[in-house]
């Protein structure tokens, strides 16, 4: 973990006490129990701020430009699909797109081994028994997403997020920081098949039946509308193809 870059976050919150709990690439995801704007504090509830930080290797002047509209646009995409139908996604608390933050609604709870994530949750064998319908909705989801013309850009199984709901797990989509609108066949087609990789990668003895439910639940979302669904799984073959090309040459 990069310190001065968790305290670079820490300056922009002044008062706000933070936990960093991951990393990537793009940003640092931190949890508080302090709400932005109310004055008190649930100890009981959760939210998470997601921080974005400069990257030395660009001109600054472009980096803040890049930084406060990926933040602005991760956040218009969240707002468009917070509440459709079928599509669960974080809650927006607050934007400061200048400093490169998002404070979002926090999803998830803890489980034997971690976060409640799907990649975690399948790693638990007392709990197949709910696999086949769970990543059926995780389809179902990702085809109303795609049809609302926006695609994720980053579809793992660690973006993917399992909430209680009475006794079922249900799925919530989170980290769209790289995701954007677009209705070509392709992007889709990409989209699943960077799933499909990440299932192979993390759970590759049960990867055939994982995928072939997700795809199940992909086709069912698509509703009446077989005709867009049979050209997205043309692609989708095409983009495995190419995929399968690119392994064997290196």
């Amino acid at each position: 973990m990069s310190d001065h870059l968790v305290e670079l976050a820490k300056s922009h919150l002044t008062n706000i006490p933070v936990s960093l709990i991951s990393q990537g690439a793009e940003s640092l995801i931190f949890t508080t129990t302090t709400h932005p704007y109310m004055e008190t504090s649930d100890e009981g509830q959760q939210y998470i701020v997601k921080f974005r930080p400069p990257k030395k290797y660009r001109h600054p002047q472009l980096d803040a430009q890049l930084t406060k509209r990926r933040t602005l646009a991760e956040a218009r995409l969240l707002q468009r699909l917070y509440g459709a139908d079928g599509i669960s996604v974080p809650s927006i608390i607050a934007v400061d797109a200048r400093n490169g933050i998002l404070w979002l609604e926090y999803i998830g709870q803890q489980i034997e081994n971690g976060v409640s994530s799907l990649k975690n949750y399948l790693w638990l064998e007392d709990s197949k028994a709910d696999y086949e319908s769970l990543l059926r909705a995780v389809g179902d989801m990702i085809a109303r997403l795609h049809q609302m013309g926006i695609v994720h850009g980053d579809l793992t199984t660690s973006n993917v997020m399992l909430q209680k709901h009475g006794s079922q797990w249900a799925p919530c989509l989170i980290d769209f920081g790289l995701g954007f609108t677009s209705d070509l066949v392709e992007d889709k087609a990409v989209d699943l098949y960077v799933l499909e990789r990440a299932i192979l990668s993390t759970h590759p003895v049960h990867s055939d039946n994982y995928n072939s439910w997700l795809m199940e639940g992909y086709k069912k979302g698509y509703g009446k509308d077989q005709g867009k669904f049979k050209q997205v799984m043309k692609r989708y073959e095409d983009v495995r193809m190419r995929g399968r090309k690119r392994s064997m040459l290196g």
